[in-house]
């Protein structure tokens, strides 16, 4: 999902998810769903953020995007 929002192709991104993971994955996953700006003032109520949370909001967008495609 974040090398979705930085541009990586799906195939890189499966190949390297495989490699890191050993080709385990989950039974299941949950994805909870927040708009980006309201992620984005519950962050800033926090204080400080880390190199994620500190891009632009049009790269929190393209990560949501990719957790969507994903899902």
């Amino acid at each position: 999902y974040q090398g979705a929002a930085r541009g990586l192709q799906r195939e890189l991104i499966d190949a390297l998810d495989k490699l890191a993971c050993d080709g385990l994955k989950p039974d299941i996953t949950l994805w909870l769903d927040l708009p980006v700006d309201v992620a984005y003032a519950r962050r800033e109520e926090r204080g400080v953020a880390d190199r994620l949370e500190a891009e632009a909001d049009a790269f929190r967008a393209r990560v949501r995007d990719g957790y969507a495609q994903l899902a």
